[in-house]
């Protein structure tokens, strides 16, 4: 595959992942302000978000962002889309010192000629 494409396939992967991040983190603002809401009008908070993590495996009740395993899937999309734009970078890296080498040898560059 060419560097056209390798970017291409990164920046989708990048795209994706960043989606799945602002899904998450709308998700974790709507929770928090229904607790928000429900701490005004006089309710005593049920538990912390960390308890919810906690409780959400031994619990019936209604799933939420912080229990529902969100934040891990985005962690990993992320994880993947950073791995896979490191990878991009130094094939990228690695095609430009081999034509900064090639023409430090006295080889013409190909003009036009794309990856």
């Amino acid at each position: 595959m060419g560097l056209k494409e390798d970017w291409k396939e990164t920046g989708k992967g990048l795209g994706q992942a960043f989606a799945g991040l602002g899904k998450t983190l709308v998700r974790s603002a709507e929770t928090t302000a229904d607790k928000v809401v429900d701490w005004s009008e006089g309710e005593k908070p049920e538990e912390t978000p960390g308890e919810a993590l906690e409780n959400a495996a031994a619990s019936e009740k209604k799933a939420t962002v912080y229990s529902d395993g969100s934040w891990r899937k985005t962690g990993k999309e992320l994880g993947h889309a950073f791995a896979g734009l490191g990878k991009t970078l130094v094939k990228t890296a690695e095609t430009g010192a081999e034509k900064v080498s090639d023409w430090a040898e006295g080889e013409k560059p190909e003009e036009g000629k794309k990856e």
